[in-house]
């Protein structure tokens, strides 16, 4: 999937303000995409919509849509799963 896929994937769920899929160095595609929306509504419809098992056509990967976790939120979660094991 590139960038205007990923574009015309979600537009149909409202404005986007910015669709990138994220690449490594060599621009191969890293699995994972960021999509911001004009409103939180329009991200909720597509979250709605599209995470319910939805496939990529030309890839048959399963397809997960999720509001966006900031790094040091995920990094603070899994310190205090590792933490709470020990």
């Amino acid at each position: 999937m590139d960038n205007k896929d990923l574009h015309d994937t979600f537009s149909t769920f409202g404005t986007t303000l910015s669709c990138k899929v994220a690449r490594d160095e060599k621009g191969a595609s890293k699995g994972y995409a960021y999509v911001q929306f004009e409103t939180e509504e329009s991200a909720n419809k597509a979250i709605e919509k599209l995470n319910d098992g939805n496939l990529l056509s030309d890839k048959n990967k399963k397809l997960f849509v999720g509001h966006l976790i900031p790094r040091k939120v995920r990094e603070k979660e899994l310190e205090e799963k590792v933490n709470h094991k020990s």
